[in-house]
C-alpha cells in the first residue's frame, strides 16, 4: 500500500506539478543497510508512553511508544545521524523544503489498538535548543505488510491523503496541516519522525521557489547557457534572497 487520496485537488497527493512541492514522497530515503542499524539500536533502547510530557490536548489523542532519548543517553545518536544525514542529501527534500535546521528524531512504535488522533504539530519543537518546526517527515522503519491499519493521513487543501509506505520511504509534508495515524489493527508500526526548520518560512513561498528551481534545472539540462536558463536561475536566486529569513 502506498498513497490514496480523497477529494483531488492541486495539492493532494505526490504527483506532478505543485504536488511534489508541498507533499515529498522519497521512495528510498534509508537503504536496508542502514536500516538494520537504526532496528539493532532501538532495540536496545528502553521506551516510554508517547504521551510523556505533551500538552493536554495531544496526551487525549495519543497513544503510542516512543524511544526514551532521556534513558538512552547516547545511544540514539548513530541513529540520529544516519536519519538526519539521509535527510540532508536527499534531493527531493533538499529541492523542495530549503532545510535550515533539521531536529533530532523521534522514534515511535505503534502496537495493536496504538494511534495518534487528530492533530497539528507544535510550531516550535525540542528542548532544550528548539527549532520552528516548518516541514515534517515521517519515516517508514518497516513494511507495510508487518502491520494492519496504521496509515498517516494527512488533510492536504485537496482532500485526504492516506499513507502507508514500504521500509526506508519517507513523506514530507507542511508541519501546520492536521494529520492523524489511524490505529494499527495488527502487528506493530515503528517510524521515525522529525522536523524541519526551513531557510523559507512560508509553504506557498515554498512553494512557488520549488517550482522555480525545477525550471531552472529543467532548462539547465536541456538548453545549458540559454538565455532561458540563464533567467530562470536568476529569478531563482533572486526570490530566494528575498524570501530566505536567515534565521
Amino acid at each position: 500500500m502506498g498513497l490514496s487520496r480523497g477529494m483531488p485537488g492541486p495539492r493532494a497527493g505526490c504527483g506532478q506539478g505543485a504536488d511534489e512541492t508541498m507533499i515529498i514522497h522519497v521512495e528510498k530515503l534509508l537503504d536496508d543497510d542502514r536500516l538494520g542499524e537504526i532496528d539493532a539500536i532501538l532495540d536496545g533502547v528502553p521506551w516510554i508512553d508517547g504521551a510523556t510530557g505533551m500538552r493536554d490536548d495531544i496526551k487525549a489523542v495519543k497513544r503510542n511508544r516512543q524511544a526514551d532519548r532521556t534513558a538512552a543517553g547516547d545511544a540514539l545518536t548513530p541513529a540520529d545521524r544516519l536519519v538526519m544525514g539521509a535527510i540532508g542529501q536527499s534531493a527531493p527534500i533538499l529541492n523542495g523544503t530549503f532545510p535550515h535546521r533539521i531536529m533530532r528524531p523521534l522514534y515511535a512504535r505503534y502496537g495493536e489498538g496504538a494511534e495518534y488522533g487528530l492533530h497539528t504539530d507544535n510550531p516550535f519543537i525540542g528542548n532544550p535548543e528548539s527549532i520552528r518546526a516548518d516541514v515534517s517527515c515521517t519515516l517508514f522503519l518497516n513494511a507495510p505488510e508487518d502491520y494492519e491499519g496504521g496509515e498517516l493521513v494527512i488533510l492536504a487543501p485537496g482532500g485526504e491523503v492516506k499513507v502507508k509506505l514500504p521500509r526506508g520511504a519517507a513523506m514530507v509534508y507542511p508541519t501546520g496541516w492536521h494529520h492523524r495515524v489511524e490505529a494499527v489493527t495488527r502487528g506493530e508500526r515503528r517510524v521515525a519522525v522529525t522536523w524541519i526548520q526551513s531557510r523559507v518560512a512560508s509553504a506557498e513561498r515554498r512553494e512557488i521557489l520549488a517550482d522555480a528551481n525545477g525550471v531552472a534545472h529543467h532548462l539547465h539540462q536541456t538548453a545549458a547557457n540559454s538565455p532561458a536558463a540563464l533567467t530562470a536561475q536568476r529569478v531563482f536566486n533572486s526570490l530566494m534572497r528575498r524570501w530566505a529569513d536567515g534565521s
